[in-house]
């Protein structure tokens, strides 16, 4: 498992006994009990954990590592870390924690200062070492530590252990926690269920995010890859699914998950002029397209025009608003139809544009229709309105600069002008020469 930054390490550390020294809760420990034996690090947080017999029960610690990792290191006589270089290096003096008595403050070692009491917390589970550290204190001093001594030992942290349960199981059940506040997600359950010496699943959306970046989509939620992941493994793109996938064949396959991603960015950006993710108008067309291009490398004259239908049809809809996972799995059965050359049957597809809406709609980048009219709008190849040069789309309709939203105008400024006016808050007409403003329809 992957280490955290020394100074998160240093903090956490100091954030979890300052709540025991207070009596405070720190949270529960989650573990998962399971006969399953996975190909998973014998190590915690860098620690190099003790040898244990085949059959002694295995927990699997689905959530609380990090304190677990904490208190062990903090009070483990013999402890040993794991060589390791970058990310998952650990260092050992994070872990020296002391106690501070003129102002009941847990400092880290280093800072110890010879003319201020202070006593090492590992010295507090170790009974000789305890009485030597205590020697040289003050009574009141002496008396405080007994204090700590005895919070500490009898510090209770609650622990929930879940058994009886399959892997995808553990998954959906950690779904319903995390949404109560729970940290860990289905991504860090994966993480654990592929990792092996040479593949860290992290390592490799990193390297995949870098690629994503260059394209503008460095930004796509790890949860569209994994639905990307299960769609493109297993036809199928629900949680369960996901987390049940074989963990070897993740590894051996994630590149070419990866590239079947680039290809359909590529072909998002080539046909459809969105360079960068925040123009797409659903997270979701990521998925199916992406499964398309891991069945076909060069599409047909056929199979693209009916992408482009696909694609704007689903736009134009509000599709992904609800049971998101079932229409994404119809989307993949559609691809592979696509795919294969069967009848893919877009006219299954339809969209919800009409007139009205666009009348009455907020002008919002938020909303997908708003960002499916601007590509719409974009395929006419705009002009600035000041010196006849292409606009640059990447640039203008960036949320990163507003600003350029004035080659949109609001209606009540045309009709000042006097231009077109109409029953809507703005006019998007001008961002196209009026000779090519024609009427799109969508079939």
């Amino acid at each position: 498992m992957g280490s955290f930054g020394i100074k998160s390490r240093l903090l956490n550390c100091l954030t979890a006994f300052i709540k025991i020294d207070k009596n405070y809760p720190i949270g529960s420990i989650l573990l998962w009990n399971s006969s399953e034996r996975l190909k998973a690090s014998r190590n915690i947080g860098g620690l190099i954990l003790p040898d244990r017999e085949p059959e002694y029960p295995v927990n699997y610690v689905l959530d609380g590592q990090q304190r677990l990792s904490s208190i062990y290191a903090v009070f483990c006589a013999d402890r040993e870390f794991a060589p390791a270089e970058g990310e998952y290096a650990a260092e050992s003096n994070v872990f020296d924690i002391a106690f501070r008595f003129d102002d009941q403050a847990f400092i880290p070692r280093t800072n110890i200062e010879n003319d201020r009491p202070t006593i090492v917390l590992s010295s507090l589970l170790d009974t000789q070492l305890f009485f030597e550290a205590i020697e040289p204190l003050s009574s009141e001093h002496r008396a405080e530590a007994r204090s700590l001594n005895s919070l500490i030992n009898n510090y209770e942290i609650p622990v929930v252990t879940i058994s009886r349960r399959e892997k995808d199981e553990v998954g959906v059940i950690f779904e319903r926690i995390n949404s109560t506040g729970t940290r860990l997600t289905a991504l860090d359950l994966l993480i654990a269920w592929t990792w092996s010496e040479d593949f860290h699943l992290q390592d490799s959306l990193r390297d995949l995010s870098d690629i994503l970046d260059l394209k503008g989509f460095a930004s796509l939620p790890d949860k569209v890859i994994l639905q990307c992941l299960g769609g493109i493994l297993a036809d199928d793109a629900r949680t369960k699914t996901i987390l049940a996938l074989d963990p070897i064949k993740v590894r051996d396959l994630f590149d070419s998950v990866g590239a079947a991603m680039a290809a359909a960015i590529d072909f998002l950006s080539t046909e459809f002029k969105i360079q960068s993710l925040e123009l797409l108008p659903h997270l979701q067309q990521v998925v199916p397209l992406s499964y398309f291009f891991s069945k076909v490398n060069t599409p047909t004259g056929v199979q693209v025009e009916t992408l482009k239908k696909w694609f704007w049809k689903t736009s134009f809809s509000r599709r992904y608003s609800a049971q998101t996972d079932d229409k994404i799995n119809s989307d993949i059965s559609f691809m592979r139809n696509l795919a294969s050359g069967s009848d893919a049957k877009i006219s299954s597809y339809s969209s919800e544009l009409s007139a009205d809406i666009l009348v009455n709609l907020k002008f919002t980048k938020s909303h997908p229709y708003t960002r499916a009219l601007l590509l719409l709008l974009a395929q006419r190849a705009p002009l600035d309105l000041t010196n006849g040069s292409a606009v640059d789309l990447g640039e203008s309709l960036s949320s990163f600069n507003r600003k350029e939203y004035h080659h949109i105008f609001p209606r009540a400024f045309l009709r000042s002008r006097g231009g077109a006016g109409g029953q809507g808050q703005f006019s998007l007409q001008l961002l196209l020469p009026p000779r090519w403003v024609k009427q799109k329809n969508i079939q």
